[in-house]
């Protein structure tokens, strides 16, 4: 079990909570924040404050003396005019942080405070001659959004094509497919098959047919297109429809060629946000222009319920319309490292609804929670969801953040992200899902860069377009460190990443972010994943890995880990070295056909020609590899000094299994590998019910030396979000 934190149990002890949550706490300095509050009120229980930046500067008054602070937020919900910014004047001392928190008695009946960069919209009225859709009159002050939230829920930009059932993220079937680049593509084919695009297919495309024929849309400069390439997906502005010659043209070039990657991907675009196509439930256009915001509610519900008067108060209800104002709900930043922001925990708040960048280019290095120059931060059992950007952004030196047993959802880019100078950070027995909803140049789950003791262990890490946990991406070094990881990803419970959008992946990913790793055989990024599970993992066109060690990475250690039902291989050295893989569970990959390339992939030869053409070093032993589906175990030609030993492959024709060059089992022992292996049945529980437990006489344990792991205990423990 997830043990609470020290610094929990005594802030909680210091906070007079054990005696029963619906007393009132006190302590040194103690301040109270409330829906119905007054900020000329004097901030104690009877008469608390009404928001969370009056509580600020009664806590900063309050440091100097007190030896203890807190600030409890009474439940309900706080619409913020400006983000709120903590800096190292809000820190608390070496023996006490400052407590930012719900009232506990709230927490303990279901309810919390949450601190929204929305903005509620009101005065909903029908529109003449569209009887489903309803309009709204916003402030000229009101921030360019693209986003809008009704009743807990993400609504869609009116777009074309609309999104079909089944296609949950309206990115696969929901689609048009371009017919060609504006300049026919040619030259040698790169290291994914795609062939040299001249620049002038940056600036657009000759549409298919008559799909964007005859379509009479107004305001063509606020139309956005989402164009999938192979990794990445990237919002171009619609410049104009030439329908002499069937061509769409960018306002501005785009950063990658149509037809760079037009296998990978499949040809799709959508647009979005074009007032003529707002006609199915769950659509909105806002026209910036005019300030008037249209909206299809979801259903006659909540219809009506917009179109009836209500008081309106600062406790949301939960069919409010909600639409984000601010690109970061709080931000926890020092000045620099030598005035850094210190000990300050949240405790069970809610942060929501931040803006994402107009023009969607790029990927800011921004959250709803930043925390620059920070140490010693923590948020526990919190909630950070429906948001633009990230969800929690870690950098500029930080150090010693917590992240433990809280939920990050329905986010723009990815749940977390960190930069390559963090250290000490600890994400830990949290949700972390539906991500890269809008930014969609390689999303993550986790992006994590850092410098020293980067840890992720039981969570529960799904439902995103590329990569569940993406590790390193930053400079490596050019020798083996042979010290402690950098990153530990331990106990982690992987599943339903990729879901058929995007390719090129892994649901454990390393990679590096420096040509060292071209010009000198593997950049060191030290990285242990350790007994976690990943299933599920979904491709568009190729590459939706279990693990997967990319641009030569070296030094990654995989041990004991469970990977099953994924689209391509379990096991992916890209070009790398001095990885070891042992004591891992590999069971029913290549499951999206004949393209997928089996179990164990190596280098894919060709791309910068610094490439060696072959793994250099790697270490496969003590794994166990099923076959359920497809008897090829690896298609790639050859391995360079790897040693493959002690592992254990089984799959329903046993004879057909194929290695290396096609090879036979003996002709791939004969070649120096495997020569302690065994093609025998493992003796799974049930492995075609993913029950991978092992039967006492398994031959993997008692032949080749397989230590089964309870993989069980992958995953959050009683994380408070796990019903939601």
């Amino acid at each position: 079990a997830i043990a609470m934190p020290v610094f929990v149990c005594w802030m909680l002890c210091l906070l007079g909570l054990s005696g029963g949550l619906a007393a009132a706490p006190t302590l040194p300095a103690v301040f109270y924040v409330a829906p119905d509050g007054s900020d000329s009120s004097s901030g104690d229980f009877e008469h608390p404050f009404l928001t969370p930046h009056r509580a600020q500067l009664a806590v900063r008054a309050a440091l100097p003396s007190a030896t203890s602070v807190a600030v409890f937020l009474r439940a309900g919900t706080y619409f913020l005019n400006q983000t709120l910014q903590l800096d190292e004047r809000d820190s608390g001392g070496a023996a006490s942080a400052v407590l930012w928190a719900t009232y506990p008695a709230d927490v303990a009946a279901g309810r919390r405070a949450v601190l929204s960069g929305g903005m509620r919209i009101a005065g909903w009225q029908p529109v003449a001659g569209r009887p489903h859709v309803l309009q709204a009159q916003l402030p000229t002050t009101t921030q360019p959004f693209s986003q809008l939230f009704a009743a807990g829920e993400r609504m869609w930009r009116a777009r074309f094509p609309n999104v079909q059932p089944g296609d949950p993220r309206g990115m696969i079937n929901s689609t048009l497919r371009w017919a060609k680049p504006l300049r026919p593509c040619s030259g040698a084919l790169d290291s994914e098959g795609s062939p040299g695009c001249p620049d002038e297919d940056k600036n657009g495309f000759v549409y298919s047919g008559h799909d964007l024929s005859n379509k009479n849309w107004t305001n063509l400069n606020n139309i956005q297109l989402l164009m999938f390439h192979a990794w990445t997906a990237t919002w171009e502005t619609l410049g104009r429809i030439v329908e002499a010659n069937s061509t769409v043209l960018f306002e501005r070039p785009s950063s990658t060629a149509v037809g760079q990657y037009a296998r990978q991907g499949g040809q799709r675009y959508f647009l979005e946000n074009i007032f003529e196509e707002l006609d199915v439930p769950g659509e909105f256009y806002y026209n910036q222009s005019t300030h008037v915001l249209y909206f299809y509610p979801p259903s006659q519900r909540l219809r009506q319920r917009l179109l009836s008067p209500t008081v309106k108060t600062t406790v949301a209800a939960s069919d409010d319309v909600i639409v984000p104002q601010l690109p970061v709900v709080v931000s926890v930043a020092g000045r620099t490292a030598q005035a850094r922001v210190h000990n300050i925990v949240f405790e069970s708040l809610v942060f929501q609804h931040t803006t994402a960048e107009a023009s969607r280019q790029g990927v800011p290095r921004s959250g709803a929670v930043n925390v620059l120059f920070g140490s010693d931060i923590s948020l526990l059992q919190c909630e950070v969801s429906h948001v633009g950007v990230h969800g929690i952004y870690i950098g500029s030196q930080s150090q010693t953040i917590v992240v433990n047993s809280s939920l990050v959802s329905d986010v723009g880019g990815d749940c977390v992200q960190t930069e390559s100078d963090s250290v000490d950070v600890f994400l830990n027995n949290s949700i972390f899902r539906d991500s890269g909803h809008i930014f969609l140049l390689q999303p993550a789950s986790l992006r994590l860069r850092g410098q020293k003791n980067i840890v992720v262990s039981h969570n529960d890490i799904s439902f995103v377009p590329y990569g569940g946990v993406l590790v390193g991406w930053q400079q490596g070094s050019k020798a083996p460190q042979n010290a402690t990881p950098i990153f530990n990803v331990e106990y982690n419970l992987v599943h339903d990443y990729g879901m058929g959008i995007l390719s090129d992946f892994g649901g454990l990913y390393v990679s590096s972010d420096d040509n060292i790793c071209y010009e000198h055989l593997g950049c060191s990024v030290p990285t242990l994943f350790f007994r976690n599970i990943v299933h599920h993992g979904r491709h568009f066109d190729y590459g939706s890995e279990g693990v997967y060690m990319d641009e030569q990475v070296a030094d990654v250690t995989i041990m004991s880990n469970l990977f099953y039902d994924i689209g391509d291989s379990c096991f992916y050295f890209h070009c790398g070295t001095r990885h070891i893989a042992a004591n891992n569970i590999g069971a029913g990959c290549g499951q999206q056909g004949p393209g997928s390339v089996g179990y164990i992939k190596s280098c894919n030869g060709g791309g910068n020609p610094t490439w060696p053409n072959l793994p250099h070093g790697e270490t496969f032993r003590h794994n166990i590899v099923l076959v359920l589906q497809q008897g090829t175990i690896s298609t790639d030609a050859d391995y360079r000094d790897c040693d493959f030993d002690f592992n254990t492959y089984y799959g329903p024709d046993p004879q057909q299994l194929r290695f290396p060059s096609g090879s036979t089992f003996p002709a791939w022992q004969h070649t120096g590998n495997d020569t302690h292996s065994l093609v025998t049945d493992p003796l799974f529980v049930d492995a075609a019910h993913y029950d991978f437990r092992l039967a006492p006489d398994s031959p993997s344990v008692k032949q080749l030396g397989f230590v089964p792991w309870d993989y069980t205990q992958a995953g959050p423990h009683a994380n408070p979000f796990a019903a939601q």
